[in-house]
């Protein structure tokens, strides 16, 4: 019977994860909804912190009640019979335990809860009411216990902001390494001040080790790059330049539409199939459909040639796009700065502003814009903020279920925390 007691003691302690083997089971009790253990420890000889001398003379007794979290969907406590010893020099003291620091209402296991939680994309409030915690506590172990430092900057640097509104400031701004798949840090602001006192703290052995960068066409991003890293090779995401010429496609649409009065057949199809109007050759359809709107068989081909011949700016905007795609898709880096720079005179030529803009702003860029069709040796594919971009979309949704960050430290640990310890794979 006795040997029965003690195997149903240890599977006790086992169960609400107790690991030290002077600590015993009391008992327990069932109050509402919460479950109380009642613990106690045996007595024996300590050693004195102040003079060393054993003892095992008792100064008094006193109750600790211990949040450990929650067992079975019901609050748990810990009511712990606490023995203080009093030595002859005149020390009282308790021996410490492994399921509770000192001077703390919160055991061991409910922090490291909060550990394991925080890789989840859910609020501290929500962790909180799943680990019996306020979301005050929740926040403060956490950024205790899970400060994120920077890693190293990689070969291959990716620059890009995102609107976090975190610590004051509008955008937050993220560093990545797209071909480790990492997050080396996030910045809480994108100023010119804050990013020279950021990076003036990095050796120059590991700016100089910065090859490539990626960013998008901000001229901030641009100055700092040629200040701190003399041997990066900075390059214009594919995505931004492109869509600096499907804007003014889309631009010239939109100014010729509003020509036409809303009951005219023109004005309707310029609205309701704007995107037929931007998308690629490849992708436009010659089958035959019924359009319920219009009750009349149609095809992506029949319509697209009829906006062309609404007006001669959509005809020139339309095949100045598609030769833009062609030059995208298909040129290489020894051969794609002379075509660019033959679309550019074209545009120019059109004497269409929108598409005259958009030139100007590719010719201002146009050594970063050649530089995406380098390949990466690392993923032998070009090089992209694709990844970036993925990681900044993911970081939204943290953002989004946790209602926002005010500051922006657990903002970022949560965010470095996350994405080094959670197996999601982040993608673009």
């Amino acid at each position: 019977m006795q040997r029965n007691f003690i195997t149903f003691n240890e599977d006790l302690k086992s169960l609400f994860n107790i690991d030290d083997q002077n600590i015993h089971i009391d008992g327990y009790e069932h109050v509402g909804d919460e479950i109380i253990i009642n613990l106690s420890r045996e007595r024996q000889l300590s050693k004195c912190p102040v003079c060393g001398e054993l003892t095992d003379k008792v100064h008094d007794y006193y109750t600790r009640t211990i949040n450990h979290g929650v067992f079975n969907n019901r609050k748990c406590f810990i009511r712990y019979k606490q023995r203080r010893y009093r030595c002859d020099c005149g020390k009282r003291f308790s021996l410490p335990n492994q399921f509770v620091e000192k001077y703390n209402k919160i055991s061991t296991n409910s922090k490291w809860s909060v550990i394991k939680e925080a890789i989840l994309v859910s609020s501290f409030k929500d962790m909180g009411k799943r680990l019996n915690m306020s979301s005050t506590t929740v926040r403060r172990i956490f950024n205790m216990y899970c400060k994120q430092s920077r890693k190293s900057l990689p070969r291959v640097l990716s620059i890009d902001e995102f609107k976090g509104n975190s610590g004051g400031y509008k955008y937050n701004l993220s560093l990545c390494d797209p071909s480790n798949r990492k997050i080396i840090d996030i910045l809480p602001c994108r100023y010119k001040d804050y990013l020279h006192h950021y990076f003036s703290k990095f050796s120059s052995e590991e700016l100089n080790n910065v090859e490539v960068i990626t960013m998008d066409m901000y001229h901030t991003y641009y100055d700092i790059c040629k200040e701190f890293f003399p041997n990066a090779t900075i390059v214009i995401d594919t995505f931004h330049f492109v869509r600096l010429v499907t804007n003014a496609a889309k631009k010239i649409r939109i100014r010729i539409m509003k020509k036409f009065n809303r009951t005219d057949k023109e004005y309707k199809v310029l609205k309701s199939r704007w995107r037929l109007f931007n998308t690629k050759p490849e992708n436009i359809s010659n089958d035959w459909k019924f359009d319920k709107r219009t009750k009349q068989w149609t095809s992506d081909s029949y319509l697209l040639d009829y906006m062309r011949n609404i007006h001669p700016e959509l005809a020139t905007a339309r095949e100045l796009l598609e030769s833009f795609y062609e030059i995208v898709h298909s040129s290489t880096y020894p051969d794609v700065y002379s075509k660019i720079s033959s679309w550019i005179i074209e545009s120019k030529k059109s004497n269409i502003g929108e598409y005259r803009e958009a030139a100007l702003s590719i010719e201002r860029w146009l050594p970063e814009i050649v530089n995406s069709f380098m390949i990466n040796p690392d993923t032998n594919t070009k090089y992209t903020s694709s990844f970036i971009e993925g990681s900044n979309n993911y970081i939204k949704v943290i953002k989004r279920t946790s209602y926002g960050f005010r500051c922006f430290n657990t903002f970022r640990n949560k965010i470095l925390y996350h994405h080094n310890n959670s197996r999601h794979v982040v993608s673009a």
